[in-house]
């Protein structure tokens, strides 16, 4: 019969599969991560496999792609050796015709972030102290630093005058922190999320308290002494070092400006400060200077008056008549305080007369040698 008929089929020819995704991933152990691949052109529908760059038939625990083509590297994976491990892997999609396409990938496992940094700093109130950077290794560079709590050994809660910079992780302890003990935990985030925590101890001791005198006075060519006492800054008694400097921060004088204070010092360690016999007389402004081992100090302001030496005025000579009351004045000025007079020394003729119109008798000492 010869009979002939035709059908009209369209055959479509897709390009190769292609697959584009991430060529790398980094994180860090213990830290889920996920990475999208995507193929395209060739035949739908796609399946996907990942596999070692050099057995594309081995496949890593822990390291998975789904059906969509999500790459996941499972929180349960755990780093190899210490450091870091170093994946290199390839992830292979294959379309319905068969045709199948690889991208390289390179995984990048850290071990678990660490923190190090100073455990103890001490100061003294009113002296900021700030610690050295907290330093963190391993993790997935990109660290954040931050504190988590901060707890007063005196139990008070405000800690507002502790802080951290996130960036470089350098503690402070600001001038206005208060006297007690503060147990910090400084905490580092990685750019994973993976996180370490480290305790550092600060102790702020009590200012500098100094007493003694304000005022004195004495006499030129007499000189004295007087002593000072300090307590509270930071010492070897109180978790730092070294032990309380007593100084004169300066020495001014009234009348003389300009003049020699060189007679005027304090001992360092017993706080005794004396003033030479040579001292001239004036007025002299000394500062006394209690500093720590923090470089904080106290002052103390002394006025020390030097006076002039006593001068003394009154009769050098007084004649008088046995049996008769005689009396003089003395008067005296310098010298230091109320004046007390007293009589220093008296002396005795040696030989002494009695003589009446008639008679005349002369007297010695029993003491007295002819």
């Amino acid at each position: 019969l010869s009979v002939t008929g035709s059908l009209s089929v369209t055959v479509l020819v897709n390009e190769t599969v292609a697959i584009t995704g991430a060529a790398t991933i980094t994180t860090t152990e213990g830290r889920e991560t996920t990475t999208p691949f995507t193929a395209s052109l060739g035949t739908g529908p796609y399946s996907y496999r990942i596999a070692l760059a050099s057995d594309h038939s081995q496949e890593i625990s822990g390291i998975t792609i789904s059906g969509s083509g999500v790459v996941t590297i499972s929180s349960t994976y755990l780093v190899v050796g210490d450091g870091v491990d170093t994946r290199n892997m390839v992830v292979i999609v294959t379309d319905a015709a068969g045709d199948s396409m690889t991208a390289a990938i390179t995984i990048v496992i850290n071990d678990t972030v660490t923190l190090s940094g100073d455990t103890y700093l001490v100061t003294t109130t009113s002296k900021a102290i700030s610690s050295s950077a907290f330093t963190s290794t391993r993790g997935t560079p990109g660290y954040t630093f931050s504190i988590v709590s901060v707890t007063r050994q005196s139990g008070a809660t405000d800690s507002s005058t502790i802080s951290i910079v996130s960036g470089t992780g350098v503690v402070t302890a600001s001038a206005t922190t208060a006297a007690d003990t503060y147990i910090v935990i400084v905490r580092v985030t990685d750019s994973r999320g993976d996180t370490e925590q480290a305790t550092l101890t600060i102790r702020v001791n009590e200012t500098i308290t100094i007493s003694g005198a304000t005022s004195l006075s004495t006499t030129y060519s007499i000189g004295g002494s007087t002593t000072y006492s300090a307590s509270g800054g930071t010492t070897e008694n109180t978790g730092g070092t070294g032990s309380l400097v007593f100084s004169l921060a300066s020495i001014t004088r009234t009348s003389t400006p300009s003049g020699d204070t060189s007679t005027i010092s304090i001992n360092s360690s017993t706080g005794v400060l004396t003033i030479l016999t040579t001292a001239a007389v004036d007025t002299y402004t000394v500062v006394v200077r209690v500093t720590d081992s923090m470089s904080a100090y106290r002052d103390l302001t002394l006025t020390l008056r030097v006076n002039d030496t006593i001068t003394l005025t009154g009769a050098s000579t007084l004649t008088t008549t046995y049996s008769r009351e005689t009396s003089t004045t003395f008067t005296s000025v310098g010298g230091t305080g109320s004046t007390v007079f007293t009589i220093y020394s008296a002396t005795r003729s040696t030989w002494w007369r009695y003589q009446d119109h008639n008679h005349e008798f002369v007297f010695r000492p029993l003491d007295c040698c002819c």
